[in-house]
């Protein structure tokens, strides 16, 4: 309900209490302010003031221009639908323990230290409402959780990316989707990233709502087949689908070619990969959940299918969050295009250090951007660490030395086969004297932090960029 109200003619303040009992919660209180004359501690504005009554008092929600398209937004309009998730925290203690809610029902409850809310009371009440237990003892305020609250309290069977972390990868990809444009005749390819490593969903959620934008609106995600009985039998025979279903899968295959940006997320465990669906369509009522396709196998096996339908390159960008990366650098070099990014999400500096030399051993088509170390003790952002390959200056000159001894190697064995004794026993002591022979390669890495000293915990980001050869 809205009160739309002009306090010019009705005393100014004093009408805030007879509004009070007459709005419902949830409810709106709009002023208009064209005439203040007697509301001058709204003088200043010289704008409508929006008014929101929340529990036992109002709350000003919005105060902008008239001229704004947007001037009035009565953000407590918004309530509780069967299906949310909310979070119920104890009203008196902000520090107090987050409870997660299940996806709200008739006949579920919440449970909390003292006593249960029903679903029923939730259903139809405005985020930042109030509720008392059914025993009286405790009162709770509920509210919607963000996309950070909602990942890291669902339940978990395997560590989640943290919201810092997954947001800081979301960054580093610099992700800007087209919006759909129908009248375009020759679309452009639609932006693809490829995710190694499901888990538990959290960073596919988040790459998921960057990427949001850029595709239509979905139809309704197909539910489970139902089974119908044929005419003649009361039992459900094996071969008959619900038509309704088949035309919902029907709609979803069509959709799917329209995306302009998706998400391929993979897993070898095919529990962690429906865990994680299960994560992503519990985000509010899966509101992202048609920008990612989820697969189940091996890297070499869903790059070699994709490039067996089309052998161009195809990704934009891959992020491996998973063990021996640089196995797999290779395999993705030829599905990434060119200019694309590699992020390997790793939780030892090793990890990285094992790509950087199978990058420069094998000659593979990246270079190595930077590298950071994420986590609390690394700060926001990130610590740039320097990580790369370097050969001592000791070794450039031995392998010199040693060059220039081949080039002259048979004259100095025909002279010491025709010296005498004492000639051969010098060029003996000379040799001695000499630089060892070089072993090896001599590439050495560089491992360390770029300001400062090593800090323990976080994990490290290593940022690789896909280059012509």
């Amino acid at each position: 309900m809205v009160a739309n109200q002009d306090l010019s003619n009705l005393g100014g303040l004093p009408i805030f209490s007879a509004l009070f009992r007459a709005v419902p919660h949830p409810g709106t209180v709009f002023i208009s302010n064209s005439k203040t004359a007697n509301c001058t501690p709204f003088d200043v504005f010289k704008m409508p003031i929006a008014f929101a009554r929340c529990g036992s008092a109002f709350h000003r929600v919005v105060a902008r221009s008239a001229y704004s398209p947007c001037a009035v937004r009565p953000y407590s309009s918004h309530v509780f639908q069967e299906n949310d998730i909310v979070l119920v925290q104890k009203k008196t203690d902000p520090s107090s323990k987050l409870i997660l809610s299940k996806p709200l029902r008739p006949g579920k409850r919440v449970n909390t230290s003292t006593g249960h809310i029903d679903h029923e009371s939730i259903i139809g009440i405005s985020p930042r409402a109030v509720l008392s237990t059914a025993s009286g003892k405790g009162e709770y305020r509920i509210f919607r959780p963000t996309l950070g609250e909602y990942t890291n309290l669902t339940a978990r069977i395997v560590t989640p990316v943290y919201p810092a972390d997954a947001n800081l990868i979301v960054s580093l990809l610099d992700l800007n989707p087209t919006v759909p444009d129908g009248s375009s005749s020759s679309p452009s390819p639609p932006l693809e990233i490829f995710e190694a490593g499901t888990g538990h969903g959290a960073l596919t959620l988040h790459l998921a709502r960057a990427i949001h934008a850029a595709n239509p609106a979905p139809p309704p995600f197909p539910s489970p087949p139902r089974r119908i009985s044929a005419p003649d039998s009361e039992e459900a025979t094996p071969d008959s689908v619900d038509a309704e279903h088949q035309a919902a899968v029907d709609r979803w295959e069509a959709y799917k070619p329209t995306r302009r940006a998706v998400i391929n997320t993979l897993d070898v465990s095919a529990r962690h990969s429906e865990h994680a669906q299960k994560v992503v369509a519990g985000w509010r009522q899966g509101m992202y959940a048609h920008s990612v396709d989820f697969h189940v196998g091996s890297i070499p096996e869903y790059i070699s299918s994709r490039l067996a339908a089309s052998p161009d390159p195809f990704l934009d960008h891959t992020i491996l969050d998973l063990p021996d990366c640089h196995l797999y650098l290779e395999t993705i070099s030829q599905a990434l295009k060119v200019d694309g990014t590699v992020l390997v999400f790793c939780p030892s500096i090793t990890q990285v250090i094992a790509c950087l030399q199978k990058v420069r051993k094998e000659g593979l088509p990246f270079s190595l951007e930077t590298t950071l170390e994420i986590g609390q003790a690394a700060g926001v952002g990130g610590k740039v660490w320097d990580v790369r390959a370097v050969r001592a200056r000791s070794f450039v000159r031995a392998e010199a030395v040693e060059a220039e001894k081949v080039e002259g190697g048979e004259e100095g064995v025909e002279s010491v086969a025709e010296g005498s004794g004492e000639e051969a026993v010098a060029e003996a002591a000379v040799k001695e004297a000499e630089p060892p022979k070089p072993e090896g390669d001599g590439w050495n890495m560089v491992c360390r932090p770029k300001v400062g000293d090593r800090v323990v915990g976080g994990g490290f980001l290593g940022v690789f960029r896909r280059v012509d050869k």
